[in-house]
């Protein structure tokens, strides 16, 4: 196999190459963060995200690649030194049972499925140490976006909620969670990035020992109540049952991450590293990027156009383009957003989109 000049073995090893873009997007940030890091990739089949972060990044000084799989260690191995890389070892231990014993840096959680099973061994890991980092990827968007809201609030402890912004709504209750953990173990928590893409959200967070720090996580969190009648949506401390919009009843989602999803300066610093890069992804990855710095300091969840435009039956959706104008002219904050094209977030309500919708149409 050939990705992103390295040749590499995969043999009876899980390798997906439709990860190409998510696995570039993980160099990116780990060497965007700059300082000299332990890296360990806790599910790494054939090794090529780990193999991938050493090669590319000068800050790892060792990448610890771990897989549960007897023949993995040979190949990876293999793999590592085919392509000339000296700082990586491999081992075949379960990820739970090592960082039981041994510590990071930078913790890569990868898993097939969801991620919960292994945060707690993953803070546990940071017990000495008085900072870290940690990138998480869940591929169980079913469960934290879909309908199925027992298995949510049976592995993230969190209704979800399927609506137009329901990726946003998965990611939040993923941080959520993550943020769960991080308190129990006297860590603060910064989000320095959240993706959503294709059948996964990954997100990047930089972890600094500290009760007070920690004891801000629980304050960050709380609810969204949603209209699917007129699509009013706020956030609280508390779920509100009844529209102030339309008077109808509402649904909710949460607790949920109210907090920052994207670190404008980080990503930044990763658009520079993406524009040094030749990778195969370099100009769906340098649109992403700056789509994701566009959110930051944006209220939380996004609005689509298209469904504003069918619930006020208007006789077509106006271009984005044409919205986003029309909002800045009026003093509200605005922007696109990564989750889904013909989407956007902004500090103007419902009412106020809907109108400019209106007149936008005529």
């Amino acid at each position: 196999m050939q990705e992103e000049g390295m040749e590499f073995e995969t043999d009876k090893l899980f390798y997906n190459p439709e990860m190409r873009l998510c696995r570039s997007f993980g160099s990116l940030s780990v060497g965007a963060i700059g300082e000299e890091l332990r890296v360990l990739d806790g599910f790494a089949a054939s090794g090529i995200r780990g193999l991938r972060y050493a090669k590319e990044n000068r800050n790892v000084t060792i990448v610890t690649l771990l897989d549960i799989w007897k023949i993995a260690p040979a190949i990876i191995e293999k793999n590592a030194k085919e392509n000339g890389i000296k700082n990586a070892e491999a081992q075949n231990i379960d990820f739970n049972e090592y960082t039981v014993k041994n510590e990071s840096d930078f913790i890569e959680i990868d898993p097939f499925g969801a991620p919960v099973h292994f945060l707690n061994n993953a803070f546990y890991s940071f017990r000495k140490m008085k900072k870290g980092y940690i990138s998480i990827t869940a591929t169980d968007v079913a469960v934290l976006c879909g309908e199925n809201t027992k298995a949510c609030m049976k592995k993230y402890g969190a209704k979800n909620l399927r609506n137009e912004f329901t990726h946003e709504v998965g990611a939040r209750v993923l941080l959520k969670k993550i943020g769960d953990f991080a308190s129990q173990f006297d860590f603060g928590m910064e989000v320095l990035y959240t993706l959503s893409d294709r059948h996964y959200i990954k997100t990047l967070i930089r972890i600094t020992r500290s009760a007070e720090k920690a004891s801000e996580i629980p304050r960050t969190l709380g609810y969204a109540s949603y209209c699917f009648h007129c699509g009013y949506r706020e956030t609280g401390r508390f779920p509100n049952r009844v529209c102030k919009n339309c008077k109808k009843d509402m649904d909710y989602a949460g607790p949920l991450w109210l907090g920052e999803l994207q670190d404008k300066k980080f990503l930044g610093k990763m658009k520079t590293l993406n524009g040094k890069r030749d990778y195969a992804d370099k100009a769906e990855i340098g649109k992403m990027l700056e789509l994701m710095i566009g959110e930051a300091g944006m209220p939380a969840f996004y609005y689509s156009i298209h469904e504003i435009c069918r619930r006020g039956k208007l006789p077509y959706a106006p271009k984005t383009d044409e919205v986003i104008a029309a909002l800045r002219k009026r003093g509200f904050k605005v922007a696109k957003t990564h989750f889904y094209e013909r989407c956007i977030k902004t500090d103007a309500g419902i009412k106020e989109l809907t109108k400019i919708m209106k007149q936008e149409t005529k």
